[in-house]
């Protein structure tokens, strides 16, 4: 049976040999098949060791992902709380502001009578204002000359609309 399975397929030469070699042939065969066995195990223990070291780094970076998550979640809560108190202060900032507004408004109304002045206040939309004669040093050639300044940025009609504060506008 040996003979069958393990060993050489020349079945002659396998019964030429003696009970002492052909028991010292099946002990070669066997030691090289456990050797070619633990070769086999010996990676098997490695590859075994490797897949152990990879279920640890995979349950460490599953903690990792649970620990970011409650931070994430955490730190989302934080920002809205932050953004919550943001957007109070700017509606409290708008009512201010629209306050503000109500009181020039009231001071400074718009007037419809510019249009009775004329003139080049219409053309600017601004109040005029009288110039100072000695502003660069120099002496006053033009005794008439006005400043028109826009001091109404936004009109009673167009409260809903933004747009940036004029410096103001001179006219000579």
């Amino acid at each position: 049976m040996a003979r069958h399975c393990l060993f050489h397929t020349d079945v002659r030469f396998f019964d030429t040999m003696d009970d002492l070699t052909r028991k010292d042939f099946i002990n070669q065969c066997l030691f090289q098949a456990l050797n070619a066995n633990n070769i086999n195990f010996s990676q098997i223990t490695k590859l075994k060791g490797s897949y152990t070291k990879m279920e640890v780094k995979k349950n460490e970076m599953e903690d990792a992902l649970k620990s970011v998550e409650a931070a994430m979640r955490e730190q989302k809560a934080q920002h809205k709380l932050e953004i919550a108190t943001c957007y109070a202060k700017l509606e409290r900032l708008k009512e201010e502001n629209w306050d503000f507004l109500g009181w020039v408004n009231e001071i400074y109304p718009d007037g419809d009578d510019e249009d009775d002045e004329g003139g080049d206040a219409e053309e600017t939309g601004g109040d005029t204002l009288p110039q100072d004669p000695n502003v660069d040093g120099s002496p006053s050639q033009q005794a008439d000359t006005e400043v028109l300044a826009d001091i109404h940025f936004i009109s009673s009609k167009e409260r809903s609309t933004t747009r940036d504060l004029p410096s103001g506008q001179y006219v000579n």
